[in-house]
C-alpha cells in the first residue's frame, strides 16, 4: 500500500530495498517508470487501461496483462526466447 505523496519515488525505493538487481517488476503507469528501470527484469503491462510510454520505454518485455507477465516465470523458456540477443 502506497503511503507517500510521491508514488514514483516510493515504488523505486521499495524495489531498491528488496535488492533491485535480483527483482522483477511489473507496471504500466508513469509512476512505475523508475521502478521498472531499476529492476533486473522489467515487464510493462499493456492492459485495457493502456501503458505509459515512459514505462514502456524502460521495460525489458511488454505483455497484455499482469497474469501474462507472471506466467512467464512458469515458462522460463519464453523469457529466454524473448530476451535472447
Amino acid at each position: 500500500i502506497l503511503t507517500s505523496q510521491d508514488h514514483t519515488l516510493e515504488k523505486a525505493e521499495f524495489i531498491d530495498s528488496l535488492g533491485a538487481q535480483s527483482c522483477a517488476a511489473l507496471g504500466n503507469g508513469n509512476n512505475d517508470r523508475d521502478m521498472l528501470e531499476r529492476s533486473a527484469l522489467s515487464i510493462a503491462v499493456l492492459g485495457d487501461e493502456g501503458c505509459s510510454v515512459e514505462s514502456m520505454m524502460r521495460a525489458d518485455i511488454a505483455v497484455r496483462s499482469g497474469l501474462d507477465g507472471l506466467s512467464l516465470f512458469l515458462e522460463p523458456k519464453r523469457l529466454i526466447a524473448t530476451l535472447r540477443k
